[in-house]
């Protein structure tokens, strides 16, 4: 064998995409609760299907759950919280240690907050400590009473703590614009705009069912309302009652929902049966109803109503609501202001009497909840954390 060698030629050829390793805290993670306003736990889940590594850190202990698409990652939860007061979770807190002593075993690229007392600012005071970037997210707390969270405002010793712990994060996610805007002018910075998404291939425009409309006793030439509530309970009633007095042939029915939807269930992290069969229901009256009305204020309307438009509906209903942060009034439906249910009526009675302008006003909901399809909403919070990490 000679002396010579053989020149070498190396090339790093670059990966299709880079892979995070992120840390996500929160306090319950439900993937299909149209409860989660931002759909926060679908956005995660979907990373994962992206094959990023997602470690989940929670109050209690459930070593079996996994995260949703990958049945097989087990993310364990920690203990050490229990219902401590925020006040009483001090520097030495098993729920500390075993942050500090996890996050410097298996360091994360970002640790990504979803919540903030008592685990967040732990979580929070943990990842300055090791130097690790944090992205946050603001969550709508619902006051008491009937009055709509999107109308009301924390006080200002509440809004400080809130404004100084999402201030030491890098980036502060919210899920509507108005938040977005009343953020940034109360002084949060980096505040960051991710709207709840929807599954456009589940929910788009298709034949309707003529066995569904049958059971709803519509003819072809009626229109169909379905109701996202009660019909018989509150302002509904008032406006089924009131739309009938004007056009007999308009018909109502409820959309489908899990069973205790308002109920916190965090016992599972993967794919609820129930939830899964009441969507492929939903989808399917979406398809053959005509116009979508909403009357409450609850969390789980905003998915509704994105389901809705992307199954081509036009939304009726109150302005400042979740529901009506999703509506663009007079593009992708009507909004009648706050409290105004003769307002409400006077909607829905107008679109059922006119076909045209129910479709008219269906396609145009579609191309905004297209604009809004899970994998862009993914790709979306995938590129912050990105950003956020240092990653290109």
């Amino acid at each position: 064998m000679g002396d010579d060698i053989t020149p070498l030629r190396i090339e790093h050829l670059p990966v299709a995409r880079r892979v995070l390793r992120v840390a996500v805290v929160a306090d319950r993670f439900r993937p299909d609760d149209l409860n989660d306003a931002a759909g926060a736990a679908f956005r995660i889940g979907a990373l994962a299907r992206r094959d990023h590594q997602i470690h989940l850190v929670r109050p209690g202990a459930d070593p079996q759950a996994s995260v949703p698409g990958d049945p097989a990652r087990a993310v364990p939860a920690r203990r050490g919280l229990g219902a401590a007061r925020p006040g009483a979770l001090v520097l030495g807190s098993p729920a500390k240690r075993h942050l500090v002593q996890l996050w410097t075993v298996r360091r994360p690229d970002v640790v990504h907050v979803l919540v903030e007392e008592p685990l967040g600012w732990i979580a929070l005071q943990v990842a300055r400590k090791l130097r690790l970037p944090v992205v946050t997210e603001f969550r709508v707390q619902a006051p008491p009473g009937g009055r709509p969270a999107r109308l009301s405002w924390p006080g200002k010793s509440a809004l400080a703590a809130r404004r100084k712990f999402h201030n030491q994060g890098l980036a502060t996610i919210v899920p509507t614009p108005s938040l977005a805007r009343g953020l940034s002018a109360s002084g949060f910075r980096n505040v960051h705009l991710l709207p709840r998404g929807v599954d456009t291939v589940r929910f788009q425009r298709g034949p309707r069912s003529a066995e569904l409309r049958a059971q709803w006793g519509a003819a072809d030439t009626d229109a169909v309302v379905l109701l996202a509530g009660d019909a018989t309970a509150g302002v509904a009633a008032g406006v089924v009652e009131a739309v009938r007095r004007r056009n007999a042939r308009t018909r109502f029915a409820g959309v489908t929902l899990p069973d205790g939807l308002a109920a916190p269930r965090d016992t599972d992290t993967g794919p609820d049966p129930a939830c899964r069969a009441a969507e492929a229901r939903r989808a399917l009256e979406m398809r053959s109803a005509d116009v979508l009305l909403v009357t409450g204020h609850a969390e789980a309307d905003a998915a509704v109503v994105l389901e809705a438009m992307a199954s081509g509906l036009p939304v009726v209903a109150f302005g400042g609501t979740p529901a009506g942060e999703v509506v663009e009034h007079e593009r992708s439906g009507l909004l009648a202001g706050w409290g105004d249910p003769a307002e409400l009526t006077a909607m829905v009675a107008e679109l059922t009497a006119d076909a045209a302008r129910r479709q008219a006003l269906g396609a145009l909901a579609r191309q905004q909840a297209v604009s809004q399809d899970w994998e862009l909403i993914t790709g979306r919070l995938e590129a912050l954390l990105l950003t956020a990490a240092g990653l290109p």
